[in-house]
């Protein structure tokens, strides 16, 4: 047996375990995750938006920034621009994420009194997060894939993320080490507080908590809408996390799986574009 058939035989096993001690759970009426009580958030649509236009504003501003130090008349893409323009226009975009995401927290703290409890941050319960994160990874991740593959085979049509193109035609070792933190460390974090945190948690105070995740999951596809048929897959996994997220009330599990999915889907790419 070669080493990458050891690997799936060994992910089919764990992705078995893990769902028959699920519903282990249900059968015997208890939640997959056990549910953690939380006050209701005391945000609302005011911070949601700002937190859109303060994403808006941070990334605009280093892209022009990027613009003017390169000299460009105008801002390209990431996939008409060269190998240089590409890292600094990627950079500039992790950059901007990470900063919308710190002056939102801020803005939310201050204005709101919010406490780290509210923002989903639990000190505490770091190492518990984590390997719930990896848990739930292994039952999340193989249906999603699994539904992206029988899209891309059904329809024809590849998946399309930005990020896979910026590495198409200049996979260098510095656009590639970009690429990663962007899409493992910096995505994981923004998208889950912006879409769990902010948006599902405003949320949860006006409707019902399965509506409240279908929503924040609904619009978490859509802002996927251009990467071929990613979206549809894309909800199923937005679901899954705003479980995770609904349940324990933490970042950090849904932070892992959104992270863990993203380095899954990187390491493929790398592992076809080794190949000869």
């Amino acid at each position: 047996m070669t080493w990458s058939s050891s690997v799936v035989v060994g992910a089919v096993f764990v992705f078995a375990w893990a769902w028959l001690h699920g519903l282990q759970r249900l059968v015997a009426g208890r939640p997959l995750i056990e549910p953690t009580a939380r006050r209701p958030v005391p945000w609302g649509p005011t911070e949601i938006v700002l937190a859109v236009l303060l994403l808006l504003l941070c990334q605009g501003a280093l892209f022009e920034a990027v613009r003017n130090w390169r000299g460009w008349l105008t801002v390209p893409s990431l996939t008409t621009a060269d190998a240089e323009g590409r890292l600094w226009l990627l950079s500039a975009s992790a950059a901007g994420s990470l900063a919308a995401l710190a002056a939102s927290v801020a803005w939310v703290a201050v204005r709101t009194e919010a406490t780290w409890g509210d923002l989903g941050v639990v000190w505490r319960r770091t190492g518990t997060d984590m390997g719930l994160g990896v848990v739930a990874f292994v039952m999340i991740a193989p249906p999603v894939f699994g539904l992206q593959l029988l899209l891309v085979r059904w329809f024809g049509i590849p998946s399309q993320h930005p990020l896979i193109a910026v590495l198409r035609d200049h996979p260098s070792p510095a656009l590639m080490a970009a690429v990663v933190f962007s899409a493992v460390v910096v995505a994981p974090l923004a998208e889950e507080y912006f879409f769990r945190v902010l948006l599902q948690g405003w949320l949860e105070r006006l409707v019902r908590p399965q509506l409240a995740i279908l929503a924040s999951a609904a619009a978490f596809a859509v802002v996927h809408t251009q990467n071929g048929p990613d979206p549809i897959p894309l909800l199923l996994f937005a679901v899954g996390l705003g479980y995770l997220y609904r349940q324990t009330h933490r970042i950090l599990p849904s932070v892992v799986v959104h992270l863990l999915l993203n380095a899954c889907s990187l390491a493929a790419l790398f592992a076809g574009q080794a190949k000869p």
